[in-house]
């Protein structure tokens, strides 16, 4: 008697497959997860670098007499940073006279928030800003 060859796949075929096919789909959300994080995190640090430029640009931009370290203080992040870079988020400014000639101030700017409940690398501008002597000539 002749037998017939079988045709179709069997059931642990299908299933052998559709494992694989679950696999893969759950590597490719890992993925995506993952991309998702760093664009965030990316995302944060930019704004908080183009904050933080902000801020310096403001303190450099002020007057000889008004860059004191209470002006320093009252520099705070804008609503919008806040929104950004969480309720966590804290931005340290600071101005300090150095000793040398030219008569001269140190601008800081530090910012420091969490990404996820884990501190994210700190974003630090410094500038150095020289008196004009009399005559405005530098």
């Amino acid at each position: 008697m002749k037998t017939r060859p079988k045709r179709g796949m069997a059931i642990i075929e299908v299933a052998a497959a559709c494992g694989v096919l679950l696999g893969l789909m759950a590597v490719v959300a890992g993925v995506f997860a993952m991309t998702q994080h760093g664009r965030r995190a990316a995302e944060r640090h930019n704004w908080a670098l183009t904050e933080a430029s902000n801020c310096l640009e403001r303190l450099s931009a002020a007057p000889w007499d008004d860059l004191t370290p209470q002006r320093a203080a009252a520099e705070a992040l804008s609503p919008s940073a806040r929104e950004v870079l969480g309720p966590t988020a804290t931005m340290v400014t600071k101005i300090e006279d150095v000793a040398a000639e030219p008569v001269s101030r140190k601008i800081d700017v530090e910012i420091r928030w969490t990404n996820d409940g884990r501190p994210a690398p700190v974003v630090r501008l410094t500038t150095w800003r020289y008196r004009m002597p009399a005559g405005g000539q530098p």
